[in-house]
C-alpha cells in the first residue's frame, strides 16, 4: 500500500474509532502478516469465503467448512444488489 493510501486509511480509522468510543484512548497498530499466525489464518478464511462467493470455487471452503462454528451470513441476500468491497 502506497504511504498516501496508508494515511488515508489511518485517518479514516482514527476518525471512525472516535465517533464511537467517546473519549475512550486507543491506538492504531498495523502489525505485519508474518508477527501473528492467526492474522494468516484470517486472512485465508477470508480468501476462501470471497473465493466461494465471487467466483463460485469452493475446494478452499469446503476444507474450512468442517471447522467453521456456523455458515458465513449471507449479508447482502436481501440488499438491493448493491456490490460491496
Amino acid at each position: 500500500m502506497a504511504k498516501k493510501e496508508s494515511l488515508a486509511v489511518n485517518v479514516t480509522i482514527k476518525s471512525e474509532c472516535q465517533k464511537h468510543l467517546n473519549g475512550v484512548p486507543f491506538r492504531v497498530m498495523h502489525h505485519t502478516g508474518d508477527s501473528n499466525y492467526w492474522i494468516q489464518v484470517a486472512d485465508y478464511c477470508s480468501w476462501a469465503i470471497n473465493r466461494k462467493w465471487d467466483w463460485g470455487e469452493t475446494e478452499a471452503y469446503d476444507l474450512l467448512r468442517t471447522r467453521l462454528a456456523v455458515p458465513e451470513l449471507a449479508l447482502t441476500d436481501k440488499g438491493d444488489g448493491t456490490e460491496y468491497y
